[in-house]
């Protein structure tokens, strides 16, 4: 095969931001992303999130006198918590377990072999391993939508909250990846786990002896 057809070939490889043609999101996509796993999170976190809604309009029409407008900040509170739960603590867990596994069960070295680009392999699992927590994640946009709506809670207050949910989901499946890669199959999920609970619950009370760079780690100045 003569050098330039090969070039040809490179030519056509999916580029890192052409998350639609890689390979390896899509072998995550079909592998965790089954019937069963769908019906699951439609009836789990589609139905929660529906259940927040209802019961925060129910108490609103029985027991006060306040418009939705006024009490709507409380189911919306309750749905970013469970979006934290799913992206930060769940996805990071499954991040980790799956580059520990694809370490353990030798896959990378696999994978170095593959003409992908780097940039375009890392997008891939960044995506890939925990592309089930962002179908769940999605299962509880329209009610969230319906709460902003609704509730009619200005821009200013949701797109900073999502914008640092977003990138600060990132950081934390970044970091369980080297987790999982460096140590191991068996404890890598715990272990990345355990470093977000300290992001959230322990580093940022070193803000009270002025390291307030910690809190900012995490999505708590959003909310707050």
């Amino acid at each position: 095969m003569s050098d330039e057809v090969q070039a040809e070939r490179l030519k056509v490889l999916p580029q890192c931001w052409q998350l639609w043609s890689n390979p390896l999101f899509h072998r995550y996509r079909r592998s965790r992303l089954r019937l069963g796993s769908l019906i699951t999170g439609v009836l789990l976190y589609g139905g929660t999130s529906l259940l927040f809604y209802l019961m925060a309009l129910g108490f609103t029409m029985t027991q006060t006198d306040l418009p939705f407008e006024r009490t709507a900040v409380y189911p919306f509170g309750f749905l970013v918590l469970l979006q934290l739960f799913i992206l930060n603590f769940v996805g990071t867990g499954e991040v980790a377990a799956g580059m520990a596994r694809e370490s353990v069960d030798e896959v990378l070295t696999y994978q170095r072999l593959t003409p992908l680009s780097p940039a375009t392999k890392i997008i891939g699992y960044l995506f890939g391993l925990p592309v089930r927590q962002f179908y769940h994640f999605i299962l509880t946009l329209p009610v969230t939508s319906i709460i902003i709506i609704t509730g009619q809670i200005p821009a200013k207050i949701w797109i900073p909250i999502y914008a640092v949910l977003f990138t600060s989901t990132l950081m934390f499946y970044l970091l369980a990846m080297s987790v999982g890669f460096i140590m191991g199959k068996r404890f890598s999920a715990l272990i990345s786990q355990g470093l977000v609970a300290l992001l959230y619950f322990a580093l940022p009370q070193l803000s009270n002896f002025g390291f307030v760079i910690f809190e900012y780690l995490t999505i708590r100045p959003a909310l707050l």
